[in-house]
């Protein structure tokens, strides 16, 4: 009875110590969960403002008017979900990038009944903090919607006069959703910085399965297994650049990122020229040189430019949090984002200017004749 009583006591007191551990290792983790959740929204509104004063800055540096600023941020390829709204201060009305819903060529936009810019004092100046909104119904579409917000002026010709106003960033909180659940990477920090709108799109953890050689995408224009590749298709069709990024597996990418990008660029029609890409590997140690050259084949057979940077794109560690810590290749992404971005701006001027390269009409040639 003794040992036994021994033995119970021992499992009540071990039980209750047990309790104790673990509600202290839910406590922590709690903690640890709220600090990376509140890192991870200071660099996602960071982000999201960034771009709204690069906008800001370019359109007061350059004494634009409401039409020029528009034409300005709708030339910025402007992500689908995500709109711009230049607002007079003393009407509440102006001008949006984007149609309203049901029409195809009306611009115009009222904030004379939202009660939200009602006295601009509370927008800091360009750079010093984050200017947001509450959620508001968007007057073009419907969707609730906050926005970033920076003061602008804006030139009237026609009285050769510049007047206040206020550029908001919409983006509808269904698309922040999205974007909230990862931290910026160097790479979309310094997007944001030169200007240029990003998107993320996690492939490693999906099931794509690879190309058959079906040859059902001619006939449908899209890939006959319908999954994320079809997806990404048309977010690919209308994006400047792509950069695709890969740990390294046995000196080569992702099997799954690589069967995606088989039936992407195999299966989309669409012309790819001048589209700037650029691959980027991560290994605890060896084969990034040869997963870098593998990823940057599929630009090389598209008549895709590639972006470079001061070193190959390659960043080293193993764990989470590691590549971080590899200063050189940090800065080697923050580089390659910029010159990237020189280059994705000046084909885009190359275009306006010059117009696309000649093409010819693709000589098809065989190893084996009948």
């Amino acid at each position: 009875m003794v040992i036994i009583a021994g033995i119970l006591v021992f499992v009540v007191f071990y039980t209750k110590f047990e309790s104790r551990d673990s509600y202290r290792r839910q406590v922590e983790h709690f903690e640890d969960t709220t600090v990376t959740m509140e890192r991870v929204t200071e660099n996602y509104l960071e982000g999201e403002q960034r771009i709204c004063d690069v906008w800001a800055r370019y359109i007061n540096n350059k004494s634009m008017t409401m039409e020029e600023a528009t034409d300005y941020i709708r030339a910025s390829h402007v992500l689908e979900n995500t709109s711009a709204h230049l607002i007079f201060l003393d009407t509440l009305t102006g001008l949006s990038t984007r149609p309203k819903l049901g029409t195809t060529s009306d611009y115009s936009v009222s904030y004379e009944w939202l009660n939200l810019l009602d006295g601009a004092d509370w927008i800091d100046e360009i750079g010093n903090s984050i200017n947001i909104t509450r959620a508001y119904t968007n007057p073009m579409n419907g969707e609730q919607s906050p926005a970033f917000c920076n003061r602008i002026t804006l030139y009237h010709p026609e009285s050769d006069s510049y007047a206040d106003a206020v550029l908001l960033r919409v983006i509808p909180i269904s698309a922040m959703e999205q974007k909230w659940t990862f931290p910026q990477t160097e790479p979309e920090k310094t997007f944001a910085e030169e200007g240029i709108e990003t998107e993320t799109v996690q492939i490693g953890n999906k099931n794509i399965r690879g190309c058959i050689a079906c040859g059902s995408c001619a006939e449908k224009g899209k890939c006959v297994f319908d999954d994320a590749v079809n997806e990404i298709a048309p977010k690919f069709e209308e994006a400047d650049g792509l950069i695709v990024a890969s740990p390294v597996y046995y000196a080569s990418a992702n099997a799954t990122l690589i069967a995606c990008l088989d039936r992407l660029f195999y299966s989309t029609h669409f012309d790819k020229s001048m589209k700037v890409g650029a691959s980027v590997v991560v290994a605890r140690r060896g084969g990034c040189s040869a997963t870098f050259d593998e990823l940057n084949k599929y630009f090389t057979i598209s008549n895709m430019p590639v972006a470079s940077s001061q070193y190959w794109n390659c960043v080293h560690g193993r764990e989470k949090g590691e590549a971080k810590k590899d200063e050189e290749g940090m800065q080697t992404m923050r580089v390659l984002a910029r010159n990237m971005a020189f280059l994705i701006k000046s084909i885009a001027l190359g275009k306006e200017k010059y117009g696309m390269p000649k093409t010819e009409e693709h000589a098809w040639t065989h190893f084996i004749r009948e």
